[in-house]
């Protein structure tokens, strides 16, 4: 009797090790596919982000003569010239006194040892950076732009939109207290029109997805911040936002530019000159008044308007539109 005892304990022992087995590569198999699936996101993210314009390169004739643009020899034949916005689109800074070098090409810009080591030391000040230390990390950063002879600027626009400003709406305080204790000019400047270049480019992709759309809000919260909140007018490279109501809604694409117009305008709240008295302001929310009485307009787009509304402390039913925008 004990030995079949002896061997029927034993049995359910190892009956009993291998299930801890199986679960246990049960759980290591799990860990692989989040790990793997963190990184399809994280490449998906990386696709979709657009190339800045600031960093463009072109082609020119040689002897071709702009104010606006820095024309060096480059490493093939013929010349190449750094594209950036004239002046004229932006009156209070001249984008052209950037001092990054023409001759370096957007994927050559890489090569330069100070943006290398420029690289590497801002995205460890920004992993460290809280209230408590933003004034010392904004001294380590002044600092990097001085000895890289502004050179780092395109660059680190390009890093503060793409890794802190679109990934989470809660690096929005932040950075904003950073640039106003940065107090650069050229770096605010290149900072927006990366914003609103990103913004242009996620609202022409035709496939809906959850990533695109999030990172749509956070920009639009954060160009609000930048434009509205601060008393500026929204930049004249940026289309209006009652043309991207109307556009959106005759192509069915209000999924994306419908809540992007909401965070953008969310911001009125804070401003003195663009709230809800601003004609301006009215306009486009008697815009989006007229679009939520649209027949057969979805639930989650009539609730996207009505929060907004919310939030502005304004009466839906007061806003009434004095023409029609949607036909």
């Amino acid at each position: 009797m004990f030995p079949a005892t002896s061997r029927l304990v034993l049995f359910v022992a190892k009956f009993v090790r291998w299930l801890l087995s199986l679960f246990m590569i049960a759980i290591l198999m799990a860990e692989a596919l989040v790990q793997f699936a963190i990184m399809l996101i994280n490449e998906f993210i990386r696709k979709l982000e657009p190339k800045s314009a600031i960093l463009d390169t072109r082609k020119v004739p040689s002897g071709t003569s702009d104010p606006h643009t820095t024309v060096g020899q480059s490493r093939t034949v013929g010349t190449t010239r750094r594209v950036i916005p004239p002046a004229e689109t932006r009156p209070t800074v001249d984008p052209s006194t950037v001092n990054v070098s023409s001759s370096i090409q957007t994927d050559k810009i890489e090569a330069d040892g100070s943006v290398k080591r420029c690289k590497e030391n801002i995205d460890a000040i920004f992993n460290t950076m809280d209230e408590r230390n933003l004034l010392t990390k904004c001294k380590e950063i002044k600092k990097i732009i001085f000895e890289t002879k502004e050179k780092c600027l395109p660059w680190l626009a390009r890093y503060i939109i793409t890794k802190r400003i679109s990934v989470e709406s809660s690096h929005h305080s932040m950075c904003l207290k950073l640039l106003n204790i940065l107090n650069n000019e050229i770096l605010t400047e290149l900072i927006t029109l990366e914003t609103e270049s990103d913004i242009k480019a996620l609202l022409s992709k035709d496939e809906e997805s959850p990533i695109c759309r999030k990172t749509l809000n956070n920009l639009g919260s954060w160009y609000g911040m930048m434009t509205l909140a601060k008393n500026k007018p929204i930049g004249k490279t940026f289309e209006d936002l009652k043309t991207l109501l109307i556009k959106a809604y005759q192509e069915e694409k209000l999924t994306y530019t419908l809540p992007l117009v909401t965070r953008i305008l969310e911001t009125c709240a804070n401003s003195t000159v663009f709230n809800t008295t601003s004609p301006w302001t009215l306009d486009v929310l008697c815009c989006l008044s007229e679009l939520h009485r649209q027949p057969g307009l979805k639930l989650k787009f009539q609730f996207e308007i009505e929060l907004l509304c919310k939030k502005l402390k304004i009466e839906l039913k007061d806003l009434k539109p004095a023409t029609s925008y949607f036909i």
